[in-house]
């Protein structure tokens, strides 16, 4: 009977009481049994158990209730789902309703269905929405997110806009803006959506439900068509009339069939072993002599009654047979992958019947040909699945947003390094065509830069199916190909000999492929390439490499020229860090502020240079430079003059360093590079200096102990520096290394054509350490110490000259047996008289002399010597004729030099005065007596002789002689009679002095009629005793009698007042040596 339901309280749904109908429509072929239906509204449940019973019994009750859930129900024929949601179900009488249509109690095959249509009453609830939450997240993280990202793609923006040009600048800053402005507009879309997200989140759940619902019947649809699958292994098979007809006739049945109802007996071990050894023995027979095996299946087993082909990296296929006939089909089995990663044995599923059923097919039709094929092209579509699985698993890691997998049809593209700029690079898996008796086969296209390589097979492995493995072994290649053209470009550079390069390459790992470059002896860079991003690393990590490993990575990859061009900036800047750092620590300095004109640089060092480095010395002259030039065609070691100028700098030229191959920057280098650059400047400006004096000289290599610096020496003629040949006519001018200040060390050898024996037992002081001699060989060897650029050949000749001066001196002073107590190329210091009691030079009696090349010679007397009142006479001496006179002088002049000072110090002060016409004419004068004794060297009977005269009584025999002049005196000794006049200021002749004139009793001296020749040794005793007899009286009163007795002679005294005044000036008149005077 019907029953009303309770009314249902509407849903949010908007789902209320809704009213079902049942109607009983017949199901199946045998009976006329129906099966309820339910027309729902809400019918949520897609369980199949809840749409029957699961009772196999076939029979149903009468009057069942019926549950309508929400697919929560139990899987049972009572549905599920509480008090509330049961339904109410008016019919008369359900019969048959099982699902085998077949009721057990009753064998008749026809039924009587009652239809009783009837409306129902049913009260639904709607269910609960789904509450989706997963995968919400803040806005305010989105957010923050975005500007992070924003801010940090800004400043990376900013980095790169500083080295790139100006159009590039424009072209990224626009591109970054239309980016940014892309993510913020879908930021705004996001924005406007959540202000509505209550609302949006009841979309999703309903969306959610939707989703649920349709999942739901798409499970019933295919539940449904399982059952009636099923259900065909469920009809009543027909009648057995064969044998029914043999029961019949005969009475008995020899073999009734049990179709299956009755289970066989098991059988035994033996009769399985035997059955098994005989399924052996027919496929045996069968494979040796009915059946044509295909070439891919020579390799079969036989065992267990099956044959078991085996196709190496793909599958084993085990086959069988029914029957002893070998017309008779095999049967498929079972079905190995015997390639990694795959399942070892397919589960009983749906696959395993379905490839069991599809194999035993193609076994009927064609064969074992046909199942090779069949599972051959099955494993080759499986490889290339797994990869592409792979690949989209691959994209959750390391290689994200690195590589992109498409399929299309049967062939994996699989693109890698996807954020490089421009260009592309993929590889293609196939199935490839059979070649001949080959099969097909996976094969791999690789596209490079675009372009298909077709001469690099790529190796796939068949047993190991890995698309990392793939994707590395195609980096690594695409690596080796990169730093092997890198390799080949760099080799042909004159910067890097093969030697500097080491390549290794891997065809598996890029990250084992590196390429090692010597950018110094003491500096390297390895070049790699990652695999993943396809990004250059460089090692070792500093700011000049991160430059370039930038730049590299910016550039198009298929632009090789790139890497050759960061590779040499890294190298030329690594030299010249290298360089400048240690030149630094060795004091050199680094110019920087020394710019020139591109056409000098043009001019002097070629069109290939790409790096300058300024170099200098402290201790050079400020015009010399090192210049290290860094090109394409290597590396080169100059010295330059400069010249700075208002508006830059000239180089007027400029100098090759001999530096053999690329040396090691090292310290010791550097300390030869200062010796050769110190030693070409002076070679260069030596050599300039000569060709400005027209000297010719010729290069000759040194014969320096360090090989490490060799320059050549500088050959003079000896005759085109001086003018005097006391030399031989060769002149080595050699650099022999650096002082401690840095300082040129020039050394000049020559020889002079004698030998200077007369400086064998001369020693040289230590103050001329610069000057060797030898005598034996008559050898020299000078030493200048110069600032780097600066010339000695000046000094050279100058020296030269001293040393000519020299050899002299020494010359004259051995001649005369003189004590020499200092010999140097500036100075010779020696004594004329005997020394003193100790052994020491007498200062009375000693001199030196100083000299410097062709300059005026300087005659040093101390104080008390005697000499020193004809210190300018002997100088002037020593500059016009040599030592030889004045060393003659001083000798010829000490006794009585020495006889006139001790009489002028014994004088009272004004009493006598020695005047000194020159070094051969003295004279006394005594002003206050009116004497004037003259004393004259002369030339007597080839010997020098003092002549001691009364100039006063000379004049009065001279006037007595009238013209006749006095028998045996010469006129030109004859002086004017001077008479005494009224001024008292004439010359009377020393009476007191008659007798020595006359006196014999001198030894030595000889008389004269107006005076006496004492000779040079006994000179000194004459002075002496005639200053003891005019300072002893007398002498005026005879001038008083003489001036009496010469009444007329005033005038000519006048007159010889006049010429007295005249003659008593000591006026350089300079000398005509000792030889003058003969008489």
């Amino acid at each position: 009977m019907p029953q009303a339901m309770t009314p249902g309280v509407m849903s949010e749904h908007g789902l209320g009481d809704a009213r079902l109908k049942a109607s009983s429509e017949p199901v199946g072929t045998n009976g006329g049994t129906g099966r309820n239906h339910i027309a729902g509204l809400n019918s949520n449940n897609t369980n199949p158990n809840n749409s029957g019973n699961n009772n196999n019994s076939g029979k149903y009750g009468k009057d069942r209730a019926m549950s309508v859930g929400n697919g929560d129900g139990a899987a049972s024929g009572n549905g599920g789902g509480g008090a509330d949601r049961r339904v109410k179900i008016e019919k008369g009488n359900a019969n048959g309703a099982g699902l085998d249509g077949n009721d057990d109690d009753d064998d008749n095959d026809s039924s009587e269905d009652e239809e009783d249509d009837g409306a129902l009453d049913m009260s639904i609830l709607a269910p609960a929405l789904p509450q989706i939450t997963q995968g919400f997240y803040p806005l305010r993280i989105l957010i923050s997110r975005l500007t992070q990202e924003s801010h940090t793609m800004l400043r990376e923006l900013i980095s790169q806009l500083q080295e790139a040009k100006e159009m590039d600048r424009r072209i990224k800053l626009i591109e970054h803006v239309v980016e940014r402005r892309q993510q913020f507009i879908k930021l705004l879309v996001l924005t406007t959506w959540a202000r509505r997200a209550d609302e949006v989140s009841r979309v999703i759940d309903v969306k959610a439900w939707f989703d649920q619902i349709e999942q739901f019947y798409t499970r019933a649809s295919f539940d449904t068509f399982a059952l009636r699958k099923d259900l065909q292994n469920a009809k009543v098979p027909n009648p057995d009339l064969k044998t029914a007809i043999e029961v019949l006739s005969t009475g008995r049945a020899p073999s009734v069939p049990s179709y299956g109802y009755v289970p066989s007996p098991l059988l035994t071990s033996k009769e399985l072993l035997k059955l098994l050894r005989s399924v052996n023995t027919i496929l045996s027979i069968r494979f040796n002599l009915h059946d044509t095996l295909p070439p891919h299946f020579r390799d079969y087993n036989i065992h267990d009654g099956r044959a078991t082909f085996t196709v190496k990296d793909e599958f084993e296929v085990d086959v069988t047979v029914a029957t002893d006939d070998p017309s008779t089909q095999l049967f498929c089995i079972d079905f190995r992958l015997i390639f990694e990663p795959a399942l070892k044995e397919l589960p009983n599923s749906r696959f395993r019947m379905e490839m069991e059923t599809r194999s035993n097919e193609i076994l009927r039709t064609r064969g074992l040909e046909g199942l090779y094929d069949f599972l051959h092209d099955f494993v080759m579509t499986h490889k290339i699945m797994m990869l592409r699985r792979q690949a989209l698993e691959m994209l959750s890691g390391r290689w994200t947003e690195t590589i992109h997998p498409s399929l299309h049809k049967r062939t994996l593209f699989l693109h890698y390094w996807t954020n490089r700029p421009d260009v592309k690079n993929w590889i293609e898996v196939g199935v490839m065509r059979p070649r001949g008796k080959e099969p097909s086969r996976l094969g791999v296209r690789w596209f490079r830069d675009s372009k298909e390589v077709k001469d690099v097979a790529i190796p796939i492995n068949s047993g190991v199916v890995s698309a990392e493995e793939l994707i590395m072994t195609v980096t690594a290649l695409h690596t080796k190909s990169i730093l092997t053209a890198a390799r080949d470009m760099l080799v042909t550079h004159p910067l890097f000999p093969p030697s500097s390069l080491t390549l290794v390459t891997s065809d598996s790992d890029s990250l084992e492929s590196s390429l090692k470059v010597q950018l110094t002896p003491t500096r390297t860079l390895t070049v790699q390439i990652e695999p993943t991003t396809g990004r250059f690393a460089l090692q070792k990590q500093s700011v000049l490499t991160s430059q370039a490993e930038r730049a590299m990575n910016i550039a198009r990859p298929d632009d090789r020229n790139v890497i050759v061009q960061q590779i040499l900036r890294t190298k030329f800047t690594s030299m010249q860090e290298e360089i400048e750092s240690r030149a630094r620590s060795l004091g050199w300095e680094i110019l920087k502020l020394v710019s020139l004109d591109p056409s000098i640089i043009k001019q002097w060092f070629g069109s290939t240079t790409r790096y300058l480095i300024y170099m200098r010395r402290k201790s050079w002259r400020k015009n010399w430079i090192a210049v290290v030039v860094l090109g394409d065609n290597g590396e080169s070691w100059w010295v330059a003059e400069i010249q700075e100028l208002p508006k830059g700098y000239l180089m007027p030229d400029v100098q090759r360093i001999p530096v053999l191959g690329n040396p090691i920057i090292s310290y010791q280098f550097l300390d030869n590079l200062e010796r050769m650059a110190s030693a070409i400047i002076s070679l260069y400006v030596n050599a300039r200096t000569l060709n400005s004096l027209n000297v010719q000289f010729t290069l000759r290599p040194s014969m320096s102990s360090d090989p490490a610096v060799r320059i050549p020496d500088i050959l003079v003629r000896f005759d085109a520096l001086m003018k005097n040949a006391w030399g031989m006519n060769v002149l080595k001018i050699g650099f022999h290394g650096l002082s401690t200040d840095g300082h040129s060390k020039v050394i000049v050898q020559g020889r002079a054509k004698e030998p200077m024996t007369q400086l064998r037992y001369t020693t040289i002081q230590a103050s001329d350490t610069d000057v060797a001699f030898h005598p034996q060989t008559g050898g020299f060897a000078l030493r200048f110490i110069v600032p780097v650029g600066d010339s000695v050949i000046d000094q050279v000749i100058e020296r030269l000259h001293r040393i000519e001066r020299l050899i002299g001196f020494v010359t004259v002073i051995r001649r005369y047996n003189l004590a020499c107590h200092h010999v140097s190329l500036g100075r010779i210091a020696f004594s004329y008289g005997p020394p003193l009691a100790g052994g020491k030079p007498d200062p009375r009696t000693s001199a030196d002399i100083t000299f410097s090349g062709d300059k005026d010679m300087q005659l040093n007397l101390p104080p008390v010597s005697a000499h020193i009142r004809i210190k300018h006479f002997l100088e002037q001496q020593l500059n016009d004729r040599g030592l030889d006179l004045v060393v003659m002088n001083l000798a010829i002049t000490q006794s009585l030099l020495i006889a006139l000072e001790e009489a002028e110090m014994d004088t009272p002060e004004g009493e006598l005065y020695v005047l000194a016409r020159s070094t051969e004419w003295y004279r006394m004068d005594y002003p206050r007596k009116g004497h004037v004794i003259d004393i004259q060297l002369k030339m007597r009977k080839s010997q020098y002789w003092w002549h001691v005269k009364d100039a006063a009584l000379a004049s009065h025999v001279a006037a007595s002689a009238g013209a006749g002049g006095v028998p045996g005196v010469p006129p030109s000794l004859m002086l004017p009679v001077i008479t005494i006049g009224a001024a008292g200021g004439g010359r009377v002749p020393a009476q007191q002095l008659a007798p020595l004139w006359n006196d014999v009793s001198i030894k030595g001296s000889s008389p004269l009629k107006t005076g006496l020749a004492a000779p040079l040794s006994g000179v000194g005793a004459v002075i002496k005793r005639i200053h003891s007899l005019v300072m002893g009286g007398g002498g005026s009163l005879h001038a008083q009698k003489m001036e009496g007795g010469g009444g007329g002679g005033g005038g000519g005294g006048g007159a010889g007042a006049g010429n007295s005044a005249t003659a008593t000036l000591v006026l350089p008149m300079g000398s005509s040596g000792p030889n003058a005077g003969q008489g």
